[in-house]
This record gives structure tokens, C-alpha cells and sequence, in this order.
């Protein structure tokens, strides 16, 4: 009797463990299905983050903190970008692609993030690697041939890139449409005739308010930073 009842612990034991490991992992995806927008930061692709730490020869820093560094300024990057965007400045492509966007509610996509911000991430992520090793390159062009480049050259060319790529004028940056025509393609957006018609704009389903800003860029009113949430978008009427 005592080994059966030893045995039915056990077994009681193992399925309860067992249970709260798949309530542990079920609660995580959800965490990470609902995880807010903003506490997801960009991130460059591995190819470009190896191709900058190829000019780099033995760092005090480990390969992690040299990622972390870059996409921290670059999240910062794309982040000064969106907050400055102006889209009365919007080339008609462009335009058009971001008008298909709301007229088809397909703004956002996984996790939230905007289409606008992951496309601008990528193209901003590509002039970021190509300027950081052009400045590197140039650095070490005017060393002598026992010295490499280090930390302290690593952050000297984060804030210089930045500085460019924080100035330039996204709006009307051919790359930038030409990018967001891609990603278009890839999505299968079809862009109508109607999307050429007006000016930029969103609607916001709970007041009604229409808007001439970036749906998913956070806005100071009052003191009080206003983002609108996935739901809360809805595509002005035709004019």
C-alpha cells in the first residue's frame, strides 16, 4: 500500500511540475504576442554586424556589447527620425504607399510595429552600416600599420553616423521610397489610383479627429504623450 501511494505522489508531482512548466511557457508567448511596440528595439542583421566587426581586431569589449552598442544607436537613430517626419514633404510613391496602408488597415504588422517604422529601420540600418565602415575604413587608412581601430574609434564613428543619418531628410530620400516599394511588393500591397488622390492622412476611430502625422509616433498634447494603438486606426473616407 505504501509503494502504491508513494507511486501516486510521484505521479501527482511529475504532472503538476509538467503543468506549471506549460502554464511558465504559455504565459511567455503571450508576454511576447502583447509585448508593447515600443519596448521592441531595432536590431541590425547579423551580415551587417559582422561586417563592421571584421575591420576590428581584439576588443576589451565582448562581441555582445559591440551588438548592443550599434542597435542601441540605432533604435535612437530611428526613433529622432520618426519624431521629426514630415510627411507633408512626401514624395507621391511614398505617399501612395502610405495611403494604401491605411486604406487597407494594414499599417501595423507583427508585434505592432508599424510597416513605416520596420521599413525605415531596415533602410536606415543598411545606410548605417555602410557609413560606419566607410568612416572606419577611412580611420584606419591614417594609422600606422601596427595600429587597428578600437572602442574609442568604435564610438567615434556611432556618433558621427548618427549625426548624418539624424539630419538627413528621410522624407525625400529616394532610398527610403524605393525601399518602401519593396516592401510593398513583398506584402502584396495593391496600390490603387485612389491612394495618388490626397494628402496623407488617418483617421482616428474613437474621436472621430482626422490626423496628418505618423499613426504610431507618440505626441505631446497637453503634457500628456498621446500613440495610437492598431485598433484605434481606420482609413478616411474617399474624397
Amino acid at each position: 500500500m505504501c509503494i502504491v501511494l508513494s507511486c501516486l505522489i510521484k505521479i501527482i508531482f511529475f504532472l503538476f511540475k509538467n503543468l506549471l512548466c506549460f502554464i511558465k511557457i504559455d504565459f511567455i508567448l503571450n508576454l511576447i504576442k502583447y509585448w508593447p511596440r515600443q519596448f521592441i528595439q531595432s536590431a541590425m542583421n547579423n551580415d551587417n554586424i559582422a561586417e563592421i566587426r571584421g575591420l576590428f581586431g581584439i576588443l576589451i569589449i565582448d562581441d555582445v556589447l559591440f551588438r548592443t552598442m550599434i542597435n542601441m544607436k540605432l533604435d535612437k537613430v530611428v526613433a529622432t527620425i520618426q519624431n521629426k517626419f514630415d510627411v507633408q514633404k512626401l514624395p507621391r510613391e511614398l505617399e501612395a504607399i502610405m495611403n494604401c496602408w491605411i486604406r487597407t488597415d494594414t499599417w501595423y504588422v507583427e508585434h505592432g510595429v508599424s510597416k513605416f517604422e520596420a521599413c525605415l529601420e531596415e533602410v536606415v540600418a543598411d545606410e548605417m552600416t555602410r557609413l560606419l565602415i566607410d568612416f572606419l575604413v577611412g580611420r584606419i587608412n591614417a594609422m600606422q600599420d601596427t595600429e587597428r581601430v578600437n572602442e574609442g574609434d568604435l564610438c567615434d564613428a556611432l556618433k558621427h553616423v548618427s549625426n548624418v543619418l539624424s539630419t538627413m531628410e528621410w522624407e525625400t530620400e529616394t532610398i527610403f521610397t524605393y525601399y518602401a516599394m519593396c516592401w510593398a511588393q513583398n506584402f502584396r500591397d495593391c496600390i490603387m489610383s485612389c491612394d495618388y488622390d490626397h494628402d496623407f492622412s488617418w483617421v482616428n476611430e474613437k474621436t472621430g479627429e482626422t490626423h496628418y502625422n505618423l499613426p504610431h509616433v507618440s505626441k505631446c498634447v497637453n503634457n500628456v504623450y498621446l500613440e495610437l494603438a492598431p485598433d484605434d486606426l481606420e482609413h478616411e473616407a474617399e474624397l
